[in-house]
């Protein structure tokens, strides 16, 4: 090239056909006023490119086949807690059996909305179970007095030869029953409604709480023999349900002390101490006399439905409080009733 040769122009490369073949061409000058073109065939370079783009296609492919496994085996592993659930809600709503659960171990959100809902299905299990229990002990009590009384009824329907005073006892036995069956049922509404939520909340000072409750109990027994020493902490809560809880611990405090004998009533840093000076608790029925319907052995032969100090537990709880029961060594039994108290303004 004479531009070459020449230096008028810089060495260049160029791409020819020679014979068929395709030749990459350097043209350079090494000496001035001459020009060099050396030329190299590109069959082996245009061979080496397209086993080169081959290799890279098919690790292309065998990468993207690789991912999709992978990917499918990781949604998978991540949605099968999801599948699981999906599965367990289904077999739920066509069998009604609350005892299924997912049971995932998995970490991830999908996991711990799998063990959320797993803890959904024992609480609404533990209803279900609480509500059965409820239904079963309820029947159990109110079939006995009922059969009593439908006896009594009966019996002095038929027979004409009782006398006048046998017919008033006939007639006293069956309204006691009766009254029996109208406590109990007043106690199941109470502790049916003690299921919901408090809605009305107000503040309520423990002194004026407790003399309320002693009026209404004084007012129904006739008996004066309660003590009570109070301060003015306040608390917040429904009156008419706290008012109730109190009034239970109080007949439960009449109903076990002995004739004459005096109830004890400390209400001071939102803490309500009924104490009574009966018999006392045995030990083995401590932890169970807050159950429904739960009566020790000593206590079948006296009126009651089992019911109240399972109001006062539900109640109590239900205003984030706590009930306790314990009996001194010197006698008698002591009902801790606590409640989260106001700061005074």
């Amino acid at each position: 090239d004479r531009k070459v040769a020449t230096g008028e122009s810089a060495a260049f490369f160029s791409t020819r056909s020679v014979g068929g073949a395709r030749l990459r061409v350097l043209t350079t000058s090494l000496i001035p006023g001459t020009a060099v073109q050396v030329a190299r065939p590109l069959e082996e370079l245009e061979s080496s490119l397209h086993r080169l783009t081959l290799i890279l296609l098919a690790l292309t492919t065998g990468a993207t086949l690789i991912a999709a496994v992978a990917s499918q085996g990781i949604a998978r592993t991540v949605l099968r807690p999801l599948r699981t659930l999906s599965e367990t809600v289904t077999a739920i709503t066509r069998t009604g059996d609350l005892r299924q659960r997912v049971g995932t171990s998995a970490r991830d959100e999908v996991g711990r909305l799998a063990n959320q809902f797993d803890g959904m299905l024992a609480a609404l299990s533990a209803s279900r179970q609480a509500q059965e229990q409820l239904v079963a002990d309820a029947s159990h009590e109110l079939r006995t007095p009922l059969t009593s009384a439908r006896t009594n009824v009966e019996l002095l329907a038929r027979d004409t030869s009782l006398s006048s005073s046998q017919h008033r006892e006939g007639l006293l036995t069956i309204d006691r029953q009766l009254r029996e069956l109208s406590s109990l049922a007043a106690d199941l509404v109470s502790l049916a409604s003690g299921d919901r939520p408090v809605h009305s909340s107000e503040p309520i000072r423990l002194d004026a709480l407790c003399t309320a409750a002693i009026a209404r109990v004084t007012a129904r027994v006739g008996t004066t023999n309660i003590r009570c020493e109070a301060d003015d902490c306040s608390v917040e809560g429904d009156w008419a349900q706290l008012e109730r809880a109190i009034v239970n611990v109080l007949d439960n405090a009449i109903k076990w002390s002995p004739p004459g004998g005096r109830v004890e009533v400390a209400a001071t840093h939102g803490e309500i101490a009924v104490r009574d000076h009966g018999p006392g608790i045995a030990p083995d029925d401590l932890r169970r006399v807050f159950d429904r319907f739960y009566r020790a052995p000593t206590a079948r032969a006296v009126p009651g439905s089992g019911l109240g100090l399972a109001i006062v537990k539900q109640t109590i709880e239900a205003h984030h409080g706590m009930v306790s029961v314990s009996s001194p060594d010197d006698g008698g039994t002591i009902i801790r009733i606590t409640l989260p108290i106001l700061p005074k303004a």
